[in-house]
């Protein structure tokens, strides 16, 4: 039985879910379909995030997709957190869709400043 502590926003927090100090544990054993179903959430986000960011800043491909957009839920969430700025489109997935474009802009523009 294999244990990981993430820390971090995910798709599957709860609505208030933008706190980057809220721990989730995956049970990555057999038979722990909620928790494969959660992380496939949130790759899809990632990728839907980052796509979205390469379309207002450019670039593109798959993995560059994933990586942004999950790199980007977490500079999002603490970034939207610090700034105490709440996002209510009315779906906690749609707002964790935002935020991680949100942060996936910032990523972005930040590697491009460093590079």
């Amino acid at each position: 039985m294999v244990w990981i502590a993430l820390s971090g926003t995910f798709p599957f927090a709860p609505s208030s879910g933008y706190d980057v100090t809220t721990r989730y544990v995956f049970n990555l054993t057999k038979g722990s379909a909620m928790d494969t179903r959660a992380l496939l959430i949130f790759l899809a986000v990632g990728i839907v995030a980052g796509f979205l960011a390469s379309l207002v800043v450019g670039g593109g491909g798959l993995v560059r997709y994933l990586v942004t957009g999950v790199i980007g839920a977490f500079v999002g969430g603490f970034l939207l957190n610090a700034l105490g700025v709440t996002i209510s489109a009315g779906n906690p997935l749609l707002n964790q869709i935002i935020t991680s474009t949100i942060g996936a802009v910032v990523v972005v523009i930040l590697a491009r400043l460093v590079a």
